[in-house]
């Protein structure tokens, strides 16, 4: 299992994430409605301008981020073991490295762009977490576990897993964080479970049938399949051009909880009188 986690299944995975430009992108945008649903705001808003916050403190390399990072923030990543990884912790964080002398690695370039973009969901749960339990009186080393804990937790925790999932991870990758994001959803369902479904509803199910009943006659819309339908939100973007084709941009729904938005969709296409 090591050598085929070694040489085909991690590659596979460094290549489809943290070694992919286009990953950040799709990534954020799952992973921004995944911290919704699993963390304690009602409101979306609140949550945005969190994240907005957030990148303020990374980039003026803020106390309480430093913290973050000095506690391990940014190590849970899905490819994290990459070696362009390991090479850009030991070249940037450890001695300070410029933009300037990451562009002479663009493997690291691409890692650290999209490890940031991770860390932007994953850092407002560590800081609210932390002085939360720093205004308990929670003494310091123990504030700093929980918050540590709360990070890896508001999205998938990559670093759970027992050895039988992790060892079937090694042929079929991705097994693991799948086992993962399904091991959340249903705690945090049995945790809270009307706020989870309002939030659910909320980020998947709502927008999937707005962009359904706003799209349906639309001969484009129609034409699109099943696959498409269940896992993002197609948002046609040019319904007018002089050929009348529509184009659509995708926006991706979260993983594990967009089975909810797939059945509101199917559900609203079927009482429109689709088969």
């Amino acid at each position: 299992g090591r050598t085929v986690n070694k040489y085909a299944t991690q590659p596979f995975k460094n290549l489809t994430t943290s070694n992919n430009p286009l990953f950040a992108g799709v990534n954020f945008m799952r992973d921004t409605q995944t911290r919704y649903i699993q963390g304690d705001n009602l409101n979306p808003a609140k949550e945005m301008a969190q994240t907005i916050k957030a990148a303020q403190e990374m980039i003026s390399k803020d106390e309480l981020f430093k913290k973050y990072k000095a506690v391990g923030g940014g190590a849970n990543f899905l490819a994290n073991d990459d070696k362009a990884f390991k090479r850009l912790a030991k070249n940037v964080y450890n001695h300070g490295k410029s933009i300037k002398d990451l562009a002479k690695y663009p493997i690291e370039m691409v890692n650290k762009f999209n490890e940031s973009v991770e860390i932007l969901n994953r850092y407002p749960a560590f800081k609210s977490t932390y002085l939360d339990e720093i205004a308990k009186g929670t003494d310091e080393r123990m504030a700093l576990e929980k918050a540590i804990n709360a990070s890896n937790e508001i999205t998938t925790n990559f670093n759970r897993g027992g050895s039988i999932t992790k060892a079937i991870d090694s042929f079929f990758p991705y097994t693991n964080a799948a086992t993962q994001g399904i091991d959340k959803a249903a705690r945090t369902f049995k945790d809270k479970p009307l706020q989870t479904s309002f939030k659910v509803a909320l980020a998947t199910a709502i927008p999937s049938i707005g962009a359904y009943l706003m799209q349906k006659d639309d001969p484009d819309y129609q034409q699109l399949n099943n696959r498409t339908k269940d896992a993002y939100i197609p948002i046609g973007t040019n319904p007018d051009d002089e050929f009348g084709n529509n184009k659509y941009f995708k926006f991706p729904m979260a993983q594990t909880y967009n089975t909810i938005g797939s059945l509101a969709n199917r559900t609203a296409r079927a009482i429109g009188g689709e088969e």
